[in-house]
Order: structure tokens, then C-alpha cells, then sequence
């Protein structure tokens, strides 16, 4: 394989601080009259690449791909400068910086061709950083739990994984982003890679945007890539993790317990069995693998969630930040100003605490992974339990509580449900909702559905097992007091749309905290 030694730093020398491909062993001709042991310094030879060919935009059947170059032109210039000695030579070259993760196909559908596909530079393009030839991952600060569970609820760090010393080429990174996923596992760390990844880089310096979307869930995942499936240029900006509620605490881990409660209660609970002559004995439930087996189901889905995938196959720039609006045609985002035509707002919304007297401050204890706080979680938290609770109560009789309800009363917990209208399901067929809580209650599940008040949430200092045991005092209509005793609440009453910090004033956009 011959080539120019002179243009691309070829020589002998090993002890440059630079970054090194594996030593080409070529023939400088292809008659091979002529053998040499060479060293390409892939920076130079980044370097010297990127200034010959032509990076811009580029269609392909209405669809725009952006700052990319094409496979052929490359060869084309290697050859016509005298770099390489002919194009078999110059699309080995090319091939070798492809792999080295130097530049990509748009579509990561092709290896390096001299032909006419597009490719484009990993640098700018939206790109997690490159750390010794590998993408940094959360791996790199964080290090994986093993399979042995600890006996605590709490979703505190491990102690195994405090952060460590941040190198020149290990830049710093938000570890809250990690902290609100327990266990940091194989399959939680492969999570945060896909969801937000560290260190990401977002482009820089882009031109006005057809199409900005803020809020990386479900709907601003489906409006980007859409709109740029029809070749707009569009912007995505996501401050948490991609994919939302419904991939990270709603949809997909929620499904994923139901299932695993379905199956349970059926071996366990179907009269039909023994009909057929079958009856099962001794089976029970391992509730951390049940809630391993749901970390990995969210692992393998969230690369269709991705970042590397909407900005390198579906033509998205996507920012990781906190989004802010300057005026109506302006957002900044770590400290980058973008602008735009359109813009969609899809941040979602959160649980709201209801109005009980101790639950705000035993909740931010929890969520503050104090040791002796009791477990009060929400949506965003409960699938970050290893452990079943014996005492489970509802706070919240929408579709989110029933569904969670009925699954831990499955998988063994007692449940109790606390509502204020009478009756389940407040927006759905009177009828049906009759018929979900008949079947829930020969099941199990208990209800407190005529709750006038709820006055308290407070601790009572004694542990159940891992757990930290709590009273909830209620009054009922008719003035009944009464105090329920529960190890672990979910908190399922309701939503607060997500629009603090974004400066909606400031495009002009009307908006009500409560709906």
C-alpha cells in the first residue's frame, strides 16, 4: 500500500504524544519492490483529511443529511493530490479512520466504499467523547454494581463507586443525572449511556433551525423525528434522560412489572389449572430478579431512544441541558444560543404531593437517601425498589396507582388504596371501573375510597426489616378518624406540567402551573 510519507507525518519515531493508528505494514508499491514498517499519527492524518474534502449538506430523496462529504469525492482528492498511489489504496486509508471512529455513514449502514454515500465526522456532529479509542462511558465515574443486592431500599451511591478523579481526558459531568436511578448496575449505567450519555458534545455554531423541539420524551422524540424525516433541520433538547417517562419510569418499566405479576398470579391464584387435574406448589417470587430482569428490558429498549441514534441516523442535533428562552425565536442552552421558525414544547410533567401534613419533608429525605428515611416513592422512583414490601399503600386511584396496586398485591404486599371520590378510575365508564375494583378486591387489594382528609404522614421509629415504618393518618368522610400503618407509599395523585426555568414569558407563551 503506498503512500506519500511526507503528507500525513509517516515515520519511525514512537515516542510522540499523539494518538497512533496500528502500524501499516505496506508494500510502497503495488509491485511490491519495495517494504516499510510505518507509523501513521491519526491526528495529522485527521487533520490533513479534513481540510481536502468538501464537508456541507447534502440530499438524497427529500431527505437533508448534513455536513457530510461523499465516499467517492474522497477518494478522488486522496488520489488527485498524490497521497496515495492508486483508490484501492485511498479507500484502505479511509476505511482505517472510519474504524478508528474518525467520520461514520450518515446511516451507520456501510463500511467505508468509493461510492457515492455520505458520511459525516464524529467531531461536532453531536458525538460522545472519545477517551483512549473507546466513547466514555458513565462506566468511566461510576462503577458497576455487582449482582449482590444490599439489604437497603435506599437508592443511595454505592460505596464502591465514589467519583473518581476527574483526568484532562475524562471531562467533568452532572453525576445527579445518575443519582436517581438504584441500582447503578450493568444495566442502569448502559441506560444513562443511551438516555444521556456523558460528556456529550452538541454541535456547535448551527444555522437557524426549522424545527426545535424541547423535551426528549415521547412526544419531542416523535416531532423531531419527524419533522426531520422531512428534511427539516431540527434541534432537540433534553436536561434529564431521553425517552421520558415513558421508556425510564412509565411505559416500558411499568409493563415490564405487570407482566412478571400476571405470570405469578396465574401459576399461583388460575382455579382454571385445576380443572385440568394441575395444581403448583411452592412457588414464590424473587422480587430483585423480577426487578433485574425489568432494568435490562429498559437497557435493550433505550437505544431506540437514544442520542447516538437521533443524531447519527435520523439527522437531529441533540443538546443535553436546561433549556431557556431569550425571546420568541431564540433558546440558550449551555450557554449556546440556537435559533429557530417552529418550536414544540414537550417537557411532560411531574407527580404533585398531595396536601398532607409531613409528607414533603419525609419525601426529600428519602429522595436525599437520608439512611433513616422511611420509602415514599412516585413514578419516577418505585422501580428503583429490590425489595417487596409487606405494607404498600396508594395515595391515588388513577390508572398509575391501579396498575402498580395490583401488581405488588400479586406479587404478596398488602395494599391499600386512599381516594376522595368513592370510586376508581374517576375518567373512565362507571361501570368498568366497578368491574377493575371488583376484581382487584377479590384479589386482595383493599380500598379507603371516601378519604375527607388526610392529616399526617409521620414515622414511628420502628424498622420492618429494611424497611422504615410509617403512619398515615386519614379522616373519612363522616369524620372518622383512623391511622394506617405501611412500610413503603407511592404517591400517584395527579401531575404538575414540567414548565419551570424555561422563561415562557419571554416567548410570549400562556401557560397554567396546575393543568
Amino acid at each position: 500500500m503506498g503512500f506519500v510519507g511526507g503528507v500525513f507525518g509517516i515515520g519511525t519515531r514512537t515516542d510522540r504524544r499523539a494518538r497512533v493508528c496500528p502500524v501499516l505494514r505496506a508494500s510502497g508499491s503495488e509491485n511490491g519492490d519495495e517494504s516499510v514498517d510505518s507509523i501513521l499519527m491519526i491526528d495529522e492524518v485527521v487533520s490533513s483529511f479534513k481540510s481536502m474534502v468538501e464537508v456541507r449538506d447534502r440530499s438524497y430523496m427529500l431527505r437533508m443529511y448534513r455536513n457530510c462529504f461523499v465516499g467517492s469525492d474522497a477518494v478522488d482528492i486522496l488520489v488527485k493530490k498524490g497521497l496515495v498511489t492508486n483508490r484501492r489504496d485511498a479507500v484502505k486509508l479511509c476505511q482505517m479512520m472510519l474504524s478508528e471512529g474518525v467520520f461514520h455513514h450518515v446511516l451507520r449502514e456501510h463500511q467505508f466504499e468509493d461510492a457515492k454515500l455520505f458520511y459525516q465526522f464524529t467531531e461536532g456532529h453531536g458525538e460522545k467523547l472519545v477517551r483512549r479509542g473507546s466513547k466514555v462511558s458513565w462506566s468511566d465515574f461510576i462503577r458497576p454494581e455487582t449482582k449482590k443486592i444490599d439489604i437497603s431500599l435506599q437508592p443511595a451511591m454505592p460505596e464502591s463507586s465514589e467519583t473518581p478523579e476527574i483526568t484532562p481526558d475524562l471531562p467533568q459531568i452532572d453525576l445527579n443525572i445518575s443519582e436517581q436511578l438504584y441500582p447503578l448496575d450493568e444495566y442502569n449505567l448502559r441506560l444513562l449511556d443511551n438516555t444521556h450519555p456523558s460528556a456529550w458534545q452538541g454541535p456547535q455554531n448551527r444555522q437557524k433551525y426549522q424545527m426545535l423541539v424541547i423535551g426528549g420524551g415521547t412526544g419531542g422524540l416523535v416531532a423531531a423525528a419527524g419533522s426531520a424525516g422531512v428534511g427539516a433541520r431540527v434541534a432537540m433538547i433534553e436536561k434529564n434522560l431521553l425517552g421520558g417517562d415513558c421508556l425510564n419510569f412509565g411505559c416500558v418499566p411499568s409493563k415490564a412489572l405487570i407482566s412478571a405479576a400476571k405470570r405469578y398470579h396465574a401459576v399461583t391464584n388460575d382455579q382454571s389449572l385445576s380443572e385440568f387435574g394441575i395444581s403448583v406448589e411452592g412457588a414464590k417470587i424473587d422480587f430483585g430478579k423480577v426487578m433485574e430482569r425489568l432494568r435490562r428490558l429498559r437497557a435493550d429498549i433505550s437505544v431506540n431512544d437514544s442520542a447516538e441514534r437521533f443524531a447519527s441516523k435520523l439527522g437531529v442535533d441533540v443538546y443535553l441541558g436546561e433549556a431557556k428562552f431569550i425571546d420568541k425565536n431564540t433558546v440558550e442552552v449551555n450557554g449556546q444560543k440556537l435559533t429557530f421558525a417552529k418550536c414544540t414544547i414537550a417537557t411532560g410533567g411531574s407527580p404533585r404531593l398531595p396536601n398532607l401534613s409531613g409528607i414533603k419533608e419525609l419525601f426529600e429525605a428519602y429522595h436525599r437517601k437520608e439512611p433513616e428515611a422511611p420509602t415514599i416513592v412516585t413514578n419516577e422512583s418505585i422501580f428503583n425498589l429490590t425489595e417487596l414490601p409487606k405494607r404498600f399503600a396508594v395515595i391515588g386511584n388513577g390508572a398509575v396507582g391501579m396498575e402498580l396496586a395490583q401488581s405488588m398485591t400479586r406479587f404478596g404486599s398488602e395494599v391499600t388504596v386512599f381516594g376522595r371520590s368513592g370510586r376508581i378510575m374517576g375518567k373512565e365508564d362507571v361501570d368498568t371501573a366497578k368491574i377493575l375494583e371488583d376484581r382487584m378486591t377479590s384479589e386482595g387489594t383493599k380500598f379507603q375510597l371516601n378519604v375527607e382528609k388526610y392529616v399526617s404522614l409521620k414515622k414511628t421509629g420502628v424498622k420492618n426489616g429494611s424497611f422504615v415504618e410509617m403512619e398515615l393518618e386519614v379522616v373519612l368522610k363522616g369524620g372518622e378518624p383512623k391511622t394506617f400503618v405501611i412500610d413503603t407509599l407511592l404517591i400517584a395523585a395527579g401531575r404538575t406540567p414540567n414548565v419551570s426555568g424555561l422563561d415562557l414569558e419571554k416567548a410570549g407563551v400562556k401557560y397554567n402551573r396546575k393543568e
